[in-house]
C-alpha cells in the first residue's frame, strides 16, 4: 500500500528538498515551458516588427514583336526596388512588439511565481501529513498495548467488557483516521509529481526537516513590495503602453510610404542609361 512504501523510504533515510523540487518544476512543468515558449516567440518577433519588405528585383522587356519573342526586344530594364514606410510608422511598429515582449516575459515570471507558490504550499502539506501520519501509528501504538493489556485483565476478571469494547472503538476510530491521513497524503504525492511532470504514482523521497522562520515583514511593507515588483502588474503595464503605441500607429497610418527604385536600361545596341 502507499502507508508501506513512504515507511520503506523512510528507513532509507533518503529525502528530498523543496529546492530540488523546485528546479524539477521550473526545468520541467509544460505550462511553465509553454509560457517561456511564448515569450521567447515575441522576443524573436521584434527585429522583424520594424525590418523593411523584402527588396523586389526584376527584369522588364519592352517594345515587344508580335511574335513574343523576348530575344528581339528592342530595351531591357534591370531594376531593384524597394518600399519605405513612413520612419515614424516603423518606430512604433518596434516600440509595440518591444512592450508586447515585456509583457509576455512578466507573465512567464508570474506562471512561475504562480507555480513555485503551489509548489511550496503542497510541499508543506505533504510535510505535515506525514508528521500526522507518525503521530497516529505513535497513539495506535499506545491504543494498541492498552488493548492488550485490557484483554488479559478481562481474561483473569479485572476487567469489563464494555473496556474491552471502548478500546476497540478507539482502534477502530483511530484507524480512519490513518486511512484518511493516508489518502491526503496521496494527493499531496501526486499533485507534487503532477507539478514535476512526472507519472502521479512516482515515488517521492520525505521532505527535509523544516525549519521554523519568522515573518521579516510587516504587511504594509508586504503590499508595496507586491505593488512594485509583481509580474503581472508589470505585465499590465506593458500591455498599457504596447496599446497606446498600437493606437499612434493608426493615427500615422494616413502618412504615405515611399518607394525607391534603379534601373538599367540596355537594348541591343548597348548601355541606354538609368531609370529611377
Amino acid at each position: 500500500t502507499f502507508i508501506i512504501l513512504l515507511f520503506s523510504l523512510s528507513w532509507s533515510q533518503q529525502t528530498v528538498s523543496l529546492k530540488e523540487i523546485l528546479n524539477e518544476v521550473v526545468n520541467q512543468n509544460p505550462e511553465i515551458l509553454a509560457s517561456k515558449k511564448m515569450w521567447e516567440a515575441k522576443k524573436a518577433a521584434v527585429p522583424v516588427s520594424w525590418s523593411l519588405e523584402n527588396p523586389i528585383i526584376g527584369l522588364m522587356y519592352e517594345d515587344i514583336p508580335n511574335n513574343f519573342d523576348l530575344s528581339q526586344s528592342q530595351y531591357k530594364k534591370y531594376f531593384v526596388q524597394q518600399n519605405l514606410p513612413f520612419p515614424s510608422k516603423l518606430l512604433l511598429q518596434r516600440k509595440a512588439a518591444v512592450k508586447e515582449r515585456n509583457a509576455f516575459e512578466e507573465e512567464y515570471k508570474e506562471r512561475v511565481r504562480q507555480i513555485v507558490s503551489e509548489v511550496k504550499k503542497t510541499y508543506y502539506q505533504y510535510y505535515f501529513s506525514l508528521k500526522n501520519m507518525e503521530v497516529i501509528h505513535h497513539h495506535l501504538e499506545i491504543l494498541n498495548n492498552f488493548s492488550k493489556i485490557t484483554q488479559t485483565q478481562y481474561m483473569v476478571g479485572k476487567a469489563s467488557q464494555p473496556d474491552v469494547l471502548k478500546i476497540q472503538v478507539e482502534l477502530g476510530l483511530m484507524n480512519n483516521e490513518l486511512l484518511e491521513a493516508d489518502q491526503k497524503l496521496a494527493v499531496n504525492v501526486a499533485l507534487l509529481n503532477i507539478l514535476m511532470n512526472k507519472a502521479v504514482n512516482s515515488p517521492i523521497y520525505f521532505p527535509e526537516e523544516i525549519q521554523k522562520d519568522s515573518l521579516k515583514f510587516e504587511l504594509g511593507k508586504l503590499q508595496e513590495m507586491a505593488k512594485e515588483s509583481r509580474p503581472q502588474i508589470k505585465a499590465w503595464h506593458y500591455q498599457l503602453e504596447r496599446n497606446t503605441a498600437q493606437v499612434n500607429f493608426a493615427k500615422w497610418n494616413y502618412t504615405p510610404d515611399f518607394m525607391l527604385k534603379l534601373g538599367r536600361v540596355t537594348s541591343p545596341d548597348g548601355f541606354r542609361g538609368w531609370d529611377f
